[in-house]
């Protein structure tokens, strides 16, 4: 196998892990802003029950989502965190993770018809 040979397949496995641990980016970021304003009881519909619920000093709670699992030894997982108001509606919403977990955990909001 020549040199050339072995480093275009280096560099293409190197790229296949990259984007695998890569996160959703801005359009991740805009599904999650369609969540502000909506009550956070909403949440527990689509997510399910927090994995974490943490009280902030002015009254406002964040509420943490998670999901994680291996799949042909690749790690993938997600956190998704939304900061709930006084009056229980959601203000935003911030995740981290990778690609393979976050796509299956983020999701926009849709009212109920």
């Amino acid at each position: 196998m020549s040199i050339r040979t072995v480093l275009v397949i280096t560099l293409m496995a190197t790229i296949l892990h990259t984007t695998g641990c890569a996160t959703t980016g801005p359009a991740g970021q805009a599904e999650l802003d369609t969540w502000t304003g909506v009550n956070a009881k909403a949440l527990n519909e689509i997510y399910g029950t927090p994995s974490k619920t943490v009280a902030q000093g002015d009254g406002s709670t964040i509420v943490e989502f998670g999901y994680s699992r291996v799949a042909s030894s690749t790690p993938y997982y997600c956190t998704v965190r939304f900061t709930v108001d006084t009056a229980g509606l959601v203000v935003s919403g911030t995740y981290e993770g990778n690609i393979g977990g976050c796509n299956r955990l983020i999701q926009p909001y849709q009212a109920k018809q």
